[in-house]
């Protein structure tokens, strides 16, 4: 849970907050804000109630507050004079906020100079190597303003003759990375529970990651509540309808329950924001549900064509042209990841794309290695583990798989035969044999 440190007011509250600290009356709010009295009450009301005060005076004597916006958050991207002038420079940075931008996480400005600023907002630093130093380089680096440290820093190789483009790629997706992981992180530090339905989302979508049980409530939690408080928001419905899948995956819920949750999600999405990426991802969880991958493959493709470097959207296409026997595609598609991606699609909540690719051409040796790096460090992760056990059921490692058998009823004790059949829906109907024959193998079915 977030840890508790200064107070959180919205930018209405702390605007008001700090009239009523030079003094002024509540109808003079009124005339400066150009809201209803009645409106002035409301926010003072809860102005008291978060900064635990019983009245004005009280509450025009407290110390600093932390306002958040109801809006997305922001990120300033901030020229120094050397970027500005300089021609590559400064289109580097431009192509890195407009890659951003197609993420749909957070607003983006473009300013020059280094002016401060008393909003809760990401920005990033813009520095030119010395002159005359070879190879030229620009340093990026990433702040808040709630933090004192760098939170990310990242050099850009600027020397003639050089593609930029997949270097600009990797860094547009490390940008995005970042500023979702440390979203989460100031969410627990700085304690924006009140208003910061945009940093909660973050803190969900990190802590789902964890594929635990116990993760999974938090997330939901969490994200349930900024839902709540922006009920039209698309972040906060596309995580809790990943939270659902992934629960669905697992089997940590009954699949009924999952399935109507991740149904009614998808049906807010396409209500308040049909056109973003985030409902055509939600979509095709529903579509997942239904194994109907080619309509999947459509929502998929529709998502790339407004961010190509949406790397849970091509995780996911990498994995469903695989269930769907198009092997070919789905490599061709983590070569792409791999290329613009390398630390994320090497870590172990990513490597189960390749795995079940590896399994599905017979590479089993390589999927099993693949399947053991996951379960070092995610042991409760089911479809490795299935992967894993039909594997060396094909290899005849009895010992290895009747291990691997007592770990899976340990982490899912109510793991039954018809569990491996849901997650032989969504394959091709022409490798559905080599998970099962496998898992025969093993005894782990009969």
């Amino acid at each position: 849970m977030p840890l508790q440190s200064k107070p959180v007011l919205t930018n209405r509250q702390t605007e008001i907050l700090e009239l009523l600290k030079k003094g002024l009356t509540n109808q003079d709010i009124c005339r400066l804000l150009g809201i209803s009295p009645n409106t002035v009450k409301v926010h003072l009301a809860k102005i008291y109630k978060i900064l635990e005060v019983s009245n004005r005076t009280e509450a025009a004597c407290y110390g600093d507050v932390v306002p958040v916006g109801d809006d997305y958050a922001q990120i300033i991207f901030r020229f120094n004079p050397a970027v500005a002038s300089d021609a590559k420079a400064k289109w580097c940075v431009a192509s890195i906020a407009q890659g951003l931008q197609k993420f749909e996480l957070l607003q983006i400005i473009v300013e020059n100079g280094f002016s401060d600023t008393d909003a809760n907002h990401f920005w990033l630093t813009t520095e030119l190597s010395s002159p005359g130093v070879q190879p030229k380089k620009m340093f990026l680096s990433l702040h808040h303003k709630l933090s004192k440290e760098v939170l990310w820093a990242e050099p850009i190789d600027l020397s003639e003759g050089l593609d930029e483009t997949v270097q600009l790629q990797r860094l547009v997706v490390k940008l995005a990375t970042q500023v979702e992981k440390h979203g989460a992180e100031l969410y627990q530090k700085a304690s924006l529970l009140n208003s910061g339905w945009w940093y909660a989302s973050m803190y969900g979508k990190k802590a789902i990651s964890v594929r635990t049980i116990s993760a999974w409530q938090e997330s939901v939690k969490i994200t349930e509540m900024a839902h709540n408080n922006q009920p039209e928001k698309i972040l906060p419905i596309y995580s809790l309808a990943l939270n659902w899948y992934k629960a669905l995956l697992e089997r940590w819920v009954p699949p009924q329950v999952a399935i109507e949750k991740i149904e009614k999600y998808s049906s807010y999405c396409m209500r308040y924001a049909p056109d973003s990426q985030y409902s055509l991802l939600t979509m095709s969880m529903t579509s997942v549900i239904h194994d109907d991958n080619a309509t999947v493959i459509k929502y998929l493709t529709k998502s790339l064509s407004i961010n190509p470097l949406n790397v849970s959207v091509l995780q996911m296409l990498a994995q469903i042209y695989t269930l769907d026997n198009q092997e070919a595609k789905g490599f061709e598609v983590l070569a792409k990841m791999k290329k613009v991606a390398p630390e994320i699609i090497e870590s172990p909540n990513n490597m189960v794309a390749e795995a079940l690719l590896l399994f599905l051409t017979n590479q089993f040796d390589a999927c099993i290695h693949h399947c053991e790096e996951i379960l070092f460090v995610m042991p409760e992760y089911l479809v490795p583990r299935l992967l894993l056990i039909s594997a060396l059921g094909w290899q005849g490692d009895k010992v290895k798989s009747d291990l691997h058998i007592i770990q899976l009823h340990k982490y899912h004790p109510n793991f039954k035969q018809q569990d491996l059949a849901a997650v032989l829906g969504g394959v091709h109907p022409s490798k559905r044999h080599l998970l099962l024959e496998g898992a025969v193998k093993t005894g782990l079915v009969f």
